[in-house]
Order: structure tokens, then sequence, then C-alpha cells
């Protein structure tokens, strides 16, 4: 499902599932976990780039799998979680490549890098609202940093779809470019920025801007992850369509 590369002191992690979307499948993400932060411990590489195969980013969570692969400490998704908290825990600079869409655990992949950039016309959602499902606690929080408070209500309590151009608007991506060629193009030069630039002094300003933002309460994690984990087993309960 995915696949690592290092070319030239980037780290390319790569959604390779194409003919479903690139959907995730929980299982089959912590290995890919341990890889991601074996292969980004490297302390030559200078950055890393998320991108995918095939014209859409990521459909997000497989739902077809929900009924056949529950999580089993009790979360919706442990597996997503874990390995969402990798990849926004990395301390080297991360950018992700939207094209096509960002829908649920894609979008929450997108937003765990430090950097996002999308094709003008690419969809955004955040669906759980409309599938009986709760967003991860974490997400929401890197969702309403990235965007605002009323944007990020807005986003979860109605699952809109929005475009990349308003998602570079609301400052959700750094940029929105016109097709995937100028996604491609401007991403390479990004990655250029960060090859010349001190790489310790770019880790260094990252870790400085996370340890910025306020801690979680341990009792609101507690009791969104009850939520999370009652939600899904409901949605379990439902008929497969």
């Amino acid at each position: 499902m995915f696949s690592f590369e290092v070319d030239d002191r980037i780290l390319h992690v790569v959604l390779g599932r194409p003919e479903k979307r690139n959907a995730l499948i929980p299982s089959l993400l912590p290995a890919a976990q341990a890889e991601l932060v074996e292969r980004a411990g490297d302390p030559n590489l200078c950055g890393l780039v998320l991108r995918s195969l095939g014209p859409f980013f990521c459909a997000g969570y497989d739902m077809s799998l929900i009924p056949s692969e529950p999580a089993q400490d009790g979360r919706m998704v442990g597996e997503l979680d874990d390995f969402v908290a990798a990849l926004a825990g990395l301390d080297l600079p991360t950018i992700a490549w939207v094209q096509g869409g960002a829908y649920g655990a894609g979008f929450e992949l997108a937003l765990a890098c430090d950097l996002r950039l999308t094709t003008a016309h690419a969809r955004w959602c955040m669906p759980p609202a409309k599938l009986g499902l709760l967003y991860s606690l974490d997400g929401m929080c890197r969702l309403q940093r990235a965007v605002g408070e009323q944007r990020a209500r807005y986003l979860l309590t109605t699952a809109a779809v929005i475009s990349g151009l308003d998602a570079a608007t609301w400052g959700l991506v750094l940029e929105a470019l016109d097709d995937e060629q100028s996604l491609e193009r401007r991403g390479a030069e990004l990655l250029g920025e960060l090859r010349c630039v001190n790489a310790a002094s770019a880790r260094g300003a990252k870790a400085l801007l996370e340890s910025a933002s306020p801690q979680l309460d341990p009792n609101l994690v507690a009791q969104a992850e009850r939520l999370r984990a009652e939600l899904f087993a409901a949605a379990q309960r439902l008929p497969k369509p």
C-alpha cells in the first residue's frame, strides 16, 4: 500500500492503491508505520514528501473493511491513529501533494504534514458526520489550527466538500495549483528549497513550533475515545452495503 524511496536526501512515501482511490487498509498500517519511522530516522534526510499514484490522493479509510477489521483496542481505527501520529511526530519537514481529492483519513494524512500543496479542483472532505462516526481529537485540533475554529466546525459538522482553491484561501494548504503537472513542479521546487537550508535548523524550528501547541487534557482524550468507540461499534452493526 505504501512504498518508500530516498532520492537526493528526500524520503518519498507513496500510496500505491490507485484502483481503490488509494483507500487505506488498516491491517497494513502497523508495518508501514514501522518502516516510516525507521526510514525517517536517517539523519541525512532533509525532508519527506507524501504523495500517491493515480488521479486521486486518498479516499480515506476503506469503509468496506469496517465489519471485518474492528479496532482491537476500542478506538475507531487504532492503526490509522497510530500511523497519523507517527507521521505528525516526525522531526523532519514533511510535505503532502494532494491531487484529485482527500477524504476522511486521506484528509487527516495530509493534515499531519507540515506543508500541503493541492490542485485547484481537488475535493477536500471530512465525512464522518455523514457516516455516523467521529474524527480523531488530534485531527480536530490540527484542523482547527489550520483553518480556525469556525471553518473547522463547519467542515466537521456538515461534512462539506471544498475545493483546492477554497483550501488555499482558508489556509488549509500552502498553494493550489492549476493541474497535476504544476503540482509536481511546485512540489519539486519546495523540495529543492529544503535541500538548500540547514537541516538541523529546519528540524529545530519544527520542534519549537510543535512544543508551542497546547497539550490536550487526558480526561478529554479519554472521553473522545469512548465516544468514537461507541459510534464505531454502532457502525459495525449496520448492514454492509
